[in-house]
């Protein structure tokens, strides 16, 4: 039959069939043509760029992983508007110079520059560090050494300016330069703070203890003697040397400290006496003048001193003293009853003294060396 149900079941199929779009397969054609020729040279063009732009990021990661780091936290509140600015700014100029350094040749002057460029901001950073915590440490010091009393009269202009410069609620005004230096406004200069230390407006100087303790010791050894030093006498050339030679190793602010500072528990400051001349002080080229006036003033002192130790020491032996340094050694109190024993010795710091060895024990000292 030819109008059969299966017969036009089969005539639908072929229609269809005629109808639709044949299959084509595009990827092997496209892998063959990739293989050969002018395709398989781009291919391998291709992963040659992949593998230089990664071995390139890599060499780029490496100088990132270099960039210096820089804490925050530790900036003064009013001067992290300045630094934030100068790392954003370093930070970029940083990522652009590695951008550079990772493509170029290492022999190229591009190459050199770039890797130039980096070091250059990483120093800058440590710089700006370095200088921001030396600031801090410096204002840190002092205020401990201006709370235990150490500074020095001498200083009184750069404590002034210290005293507004680091007030705690001062408002900091800074300008950085290229090379992480910082510049502090203080009224209408820029003060850079590396070069604080040593500028007598900003920097200061402390008592001299060291020198004050020396003459101190002096003055004591002259008292513990109880006699007088006489002009002329060696005792007077043995103070007078020891006198020079504590003040020839002073600096000049360690020398202003002992003429403007009460280190000696006297009354008042040397800078007080009116026979000091101003122009000593005040004229730098007049500082052999001071030394020497020093020298005759504190060997004065020490003179004094002595007089008034040996005064009293014979005040409180009364006719003992004078039958003592007479050469009476018999004494009812103590039961002398012959001549000591004689010796001189050194009593300390070159100071010669006769040593007496009386016959019960005692021993007594007399300035100099022993009498013949």
């Amino acid at each position: 039959m030819e109008n059969s149900p299966i017969k036009q079941q089969a005539a639908l199929i072929r229609g269809a069939g005629a109808a639709s779009k044949p299959y084509v397969d595009i990827m092997t054609p496209m892998y063959k043509g990739l293989m050969g020729g002018d395709s398989r040279m781009a291919l391998l063009k291709y992963r040659d760029k992949l593998a230089r732009q990664r071995a390139d990021e890599l060499e780029m990661q490496k100088y990132v992983n270099n960039y210096g780091s820089f804490d925050l936290s530790k900036v003064e509140e009013s001067m992290r508007p300045e630094v934030n600015e100068f790392l954003i700014t370093q930070k970029n100029d940083y990522f652009e110079a590695s951008r550079i350094a990772a493509k170029a040749d290492p022999m190229s002057e591009e190459y050199i520059r770039a890797v130039q460029k980096m070091n250059g901001i990483n120093s800058a950073i440590k710089n700006l560090s370095t200088t921001l915590d030396g600031f801090k440490e410096r204002r840190g010091k002092y205020y401990e050494d201006f709370g235990n009393n150490l500074i020095s009269a001498y200083s009184d202009e750069s404590r002034i300016n210290l005293n507004n410069l680091y007030s705690p609620h001062n408002e900091y005004d800074i300008e950085i330069d290229e090379n992480g230096g910082v510049s502090l406004l203080h009224g209408e200069e820029l003060i850079d703070m590396n070069k604080m230390s040593g500028d007598p407006r900003y920097d200061y100087n402390l008592i001299n203890a060291e020198g004050f303790n020396e003459l101190r010791t002096l003055t004591e050894t002259a008292h513990n003697l109880k006699s007088v030093i006489k002009d002329g006498s060696y005792l007077e050339r043995n103070y007078r040397y020891k006198i020079d030679n504590i003040l020839d190793g002073m600096s000049r602010e360690d020398l202003m400290s002992i003429v403007m500072d009460n280190g000696m528990g006297a009354g008042s400051a040397i800078i007080n006496n009116p026979e000091l001349p101003d122009e000593f002080v005040d004229v730098l080229e007049n500082e052999p003048l001071l030394r020497k006036w020093l020298s005759n003033h504190l060997l004065g002192s020490i003179k004094t001193v002595a007089k008034e130790s040996e005064e009293m020491y014979r005040n409180d032996l009364g006719d003992e003293y004078d039958d003592y340094y007479k050469g009476k050694y018999e004494d009812k109190y103590k039961g002398y009853t012959k001549p000591p024993k004689k010796e001189t010795v050194d009593r300390g710091g070159g100071v010669m003294v006769c040593k007496y060895t009386h016959s019960d024990g005692t021993i007594t000292y007399a300035q100099g060396a022993c009498p013949e």
